[in-house]
């Protein structure tokens, strides 16, 4: 995948597969209604090949320059 070894395929599996888990964990507080929306395509930078992700939710959101 992408140039990457099985030890990083495997990591990149685990990363994509736990920001989808807190998408609808935390981000849509376990609103069943509520979507993750997953995004993903390979693409060049530089002449090297790129994995790109995004995971989105369908969450209120917060400002992160307030304080917790």
């Amino acid at each position: 995948m992408a140039g990457l070894d099985d030890d990083a395929v495997f990591n990149f599996g685990i990363a994509v597969r736990e920001a989808a888990v807190n998408a609808m964990k935390h981000g849509n507080a376990g609103d069943r209604r509520k979507r993750a929306h997953i995004e993903f395509g390979v693409r060049n930078e530089d002449g090297q090949p790129c994995v790109h992700v995004c995971v989105r939710d369908e969450g209120v959101g917060f400002d992160p320059l307030l304080p917790a």
